[in-house]
């Protein structure tokens, strides 16, 4: 029979959570286990649930372990679960010993979407467990159990996630849907590039050897180059997540949007001609300048840290283009391309205090036009 690889729908799970590994290694925190309990359409929202149980006063004791997400980067084990309404055990027909597993899940945010599907680990299946012996080893009813090989897990730092829907893109004119399957077959081109972004976000030489060996499993050749469609995927991802780290949860204003937005379209306001403007200008040290400028070899040659008002917060704007810059002529050195690179904070209003601390450091300072669009 023929042998497929897959991806698998996972409900959150934050157990165990730190800033190396996603979760799925404990019981989910009180706040997910009311959100997941809620959901009808999850194991975890049935009445025979144990956190089901634990939440309407039923069981005393907080659950240890009560799903296979709970144990799923340590055990490396998924259930293809049942059909609650026949509680007929779903099979995956072309799933067997050597197939490659992505796991998927969506955050539990309000106003998230399954477009915000997003991998976070892979394994290589040893086996397929029979429901009568998953029921007998874990005491309740999982179907099939994918059983993988644990020394092929790979999970993806917390703020390193791979958007599912970036690799696995649905046919044209379909928006992102998975329906009601926890699995979804993926071809071989989409394996490639999903291990091919996995090896190039992952800084753990561990878990880039793990990916190497899942690759040459699925018969995908070597990852240890991605592709174009694959860096276009990671530099995509790295944006997002070094925005989100920089704004933090509530995001960006839009006064500073508006204000770094008119920066970007107005180079001659800082003295510029023949540049090319790149907003969120990222660095290695994934740190984000608001606006980059760039001359004709692609080399930041101005950067412009953006602020709103305020004496704390603008005298913090002016170390930030301090630091931008020291960034920016480490680019130019190990390129070795010669030139200044000049340092503006741009702020709605100016502060006195600000304003002599830029002097001192030779940052220069410029505040908004009267009226933005």
């Amino acid at each position: 029979m023929e042998r497929k690889n897959a991806a698998l729908k996972c409900t959150l799970n934050d157990g165990g959570s730190l800033p190396w590994t996603p979760g799925f290694r404990g019981t989910c925190s009180a706040a997910l286990m009311e959100v997941n309990c809620a959901r009808a359409q999850v194991w975890c929202g049935q009445p025979e649930n144990a956190c089901h149980r634990y939440l309407e006063g039923l069981q005393s004791k907080r659950p240890v372990h009560p799903c296979y997400e709970s144990q799923l980067l340590t055990r490396w084990e998924f259930g293809l679960g049942v059909d609650f309404e026949g509680e007929e055990p779903r099979r995956a027909r072309y799933l067997s010993e050597g197939s490659v597993v992505f796991m998927t899940t969506r955050p539990r945010t309000p106003g998230n979407r399954e477009a915000d599907r997003y991998i976070f680990g892979a394994f290589l299946v040893r086996d397929v467990m029979s429901p009568a012996a998953a029921a007998e080893k874990y005491g309740t009813t999982y179907g099939y159990v994918l059983v993988g090989d644990p020394s092929t897990g790979v999970h993806l730092p917390s703020d390193a996630h791979l958007p599912f829907w970036d690799v696995f893109r649905p046919a044209s004119g379909k928006g992102p849907s998975w329906r009601r399957n926890l699995f979804r077959y993926m071809t071989i081109d989409q394996v490639r590039v999903a291990l091919e972004c996995m090896r190039a976000g992952s800084g753990n030489a561990e878990m880039r050897e793990r990916i190497d060996r899942l690759a040459a499993e699925a018969g995908v050749g070597s990852v240890k180059r991605p592709s174009r469609e694959a860096r276009s995927i990671v530099d995509g991802t790295e944006r997002k997540s070094g925005i989100k780290r920089k704004y933090g949860g509530s995001g960006e204003s839009e006064r500073h949007r508006k204000l770094k937005e008119w920066a970007a379209a107005h180079p001659e306001a800082f003295g510029l001609s023949d540049v090319v403007s790149e907003v969120e200008f990222g660095f290695r040290s994934q740190d984000r300048v608001d606006v980059a400028f760039l001359d004709t070899d692609g080399m930041p040659c101005c950067v412009v840290e953006v602020e709103l008002e305020g004496d704390r917060e603008l005298e913090v704007g002016v170390h930030q283009a301090v630091k931008y810059r020291a960034l920016s002529k480490a680019i130019r050195r190990l390129s070795q391309r010669k030139g200044p690179v000049d340092a503006w904070m741009l702020s709605y209003k100016r502060s006195k205090h600000a304003d002599a601390i830029a002097s001192s450091l030779n940052i220069k300072t410029m505040s908004a036009p009267g009226k933005l669009p």
